[in-house]
């Protein structure tokens, strides 16, 4: 009898073991990935969207608005200070650090209406300028000099800028480029004495804001 149930207790044993212990099973799961919306161009962004991406016009400085006034008109322009200065035109141009806020944020709201922000930078038109250098030389004996006087109207000012002060800058401009008549290594003579001219050339473009409002 005590082997009969020994024999019993071991099957009962070998059942337990056999169905894990009859504890539920887990199965793992794997959950998809989390649901995203895109918005399309020129749609209305959602109000999260908006709140988290737009500066208050009432927020930015007199200088930032005078900017998004200008982008409302057209296009405002962005460069260094330093570029600033030497503009023939400033108009609609303004120093870089005022363009902080239209890198910063996608939307500007004024007066309860939206304004999406394009800031591309070095996306406006090409601004240029040139400068003169003058080396007083002793020139070989088959150089050909010119005298500054001879040298077509537009070059004399700045040639004789250059000889005066030892180089001459010109001012930041569309369109703006070297006169004609000015050849690299050329010799003036001016007052008894002979330069020999160099050129530089400075290309510049500025960053650029467009606005557009939000239907």
């Amino acid at each position: 009898m005590f082997r009969a149930l020994s024999v019993v207790l071991l099957l009962l044993s070998a059942g337990c073991v056999a169905d894990g212990g009859g504890g539920p099973s887990v199965q793992a799961t794997t959950d998809g990935p989390p649901d995203s919306t895109t918005r399309a161009a020129g749609e209305h962004p959602s109000t999260d969207t908006a709140r988290n991406a737009t500066v208050e016009y009432g927020d930015l400085s007199p200088a930032e608005r005078r900017a998004f006034d200008t982008a409302l008109g057209g296009e405002a322009n962005f460069v260094h200070r330093s570029s600033l200065d030497s503009l023939e035109n400033r108009e609609g141009y303004f120093t870089r650090d005022v363009a902080e806020p239209f890198r910063a944020h996608e939307y500007v709201r004024k007066s309860g209406e939206l304004y999406r922000l394009d800031y591309e930078a070095s996306g406006g038109d090409l601004l240029a300028s040139y400068g003169v250098h003058a080396e007083l030389v002793e020139p070989p004996a088959n150089a050909t000099v010119v005298p500054v006087g001879n040298l077509p109207s537009d070059a004399q000012g700045p040639v004789r800028e250059a000889v005066r002060n030892g180089s001459y800058h010109s001012q930041t401009g569309e369109g703006v480029s070297r006169p004609e008549g000015l050849g690299e290594g050329m010799y003036v003579e001016s007052d008894g004495e002979v330069y020999r001219l160099t050129y530089s050339v400075g290309d510049l473009w500025p960053d650029v804001l467009r606005v557009e409002r939000v239907d």
